[in-house]
């Protein structure tokens, strides 16, 4: 088991919301308003450190390298010539979300037990907690607050603007129709070039008039 606390590298302020995991393990922990993070690792293991309005940190574990107590983060702002790219709205309100629900979000939940032989480590409380049910409603909260997240994200660049370049479609029922009969995954939101984008936009349009007049006919 390992500590450690994450901060901003611009201001030393501890950053809340950041999500760790052990690449070996898979699992993910989040740091809470101090910027505190706990998670079980060991020699060797790398963990990653992922904030939306930073860049990803990849730490290795090494035995008696105690760095990574201290982890700083490098803002995702860039330099591109004479323009300065710096956080946008969404990571602004995601900073905002993540430091109002950071409590929630971070709170440890019930871990699975261990298995020693024919010894079990944690089983009373993992036990308990299925028969209660006292970390379901956290969960729920988190797999919902991670699906708006992902949500707004989409929409930052799904947007109008763009399926009307790439369509032609104006009015707000129609674009409405046409958004909600493609959705956009989020990994490909968050991957594609904006190129990639455009023209999924429009091979999606493609076929979604082919759909239309089709039904219009009938």
């Amino acid at each position: 088991m390992v500590d450690g606390i994450v901060s901003d590298n611009v201001g030393g302020q501890p950053v809340a919301g950041v999500s760790v995991t052990n690449r070996r393990t898979g699992v993910t922990v989040g740091t809470d308003k101090q910027g505190l993070y706990v998670i079980d690792a060991t020699d060797e293991d790398v963990l990653v450190f992922r904030h939306v309005a930073y860049r990803t940190y990849y730490k290795t574990l090494f035995h008696g390298d105690n760095s990574y107590k201290r982890i700083t983060l490098e803002p995702a702002t860039y330099k591109l010539r004479d323009a300065t790219v710096s956080r946008t709205k969404y990571q602004q309100d995601s900073i905002a979300r993540h430091e109002i629900y950071g409590h929630e979000l971070t709170r440890p939940l019930v871990p699975k037990p261990k298995f020693y032989g024919i010894a079990c480590v944690g089983c009373f409380g993992w036990l308990a907690d299925k028969i209660t049910g006292n970390s379901k409603p956290a969960k729920r909260f988190r797999a919902k607050f991670a699906s708006e997240d992902e949500m707004k994200f989409i929409d930052t660049r799904y947007t109008f603007d763009v399926v009307t370049a790439m369509t032609g479609i104006r009015d707000t029922d129609s674009m409405v129709t046409f958004i909600n009969a493609y959705p956009m995954d989020y990994g490909f939101a968050r991957n594609a070039t904006s190129l990639e984008l455009k023209a999924w936009v429009r091979a999606n349009y493609k076929e979604y008039q082919k759909q239309f007049f089709v039904k219009k006919e009938q």
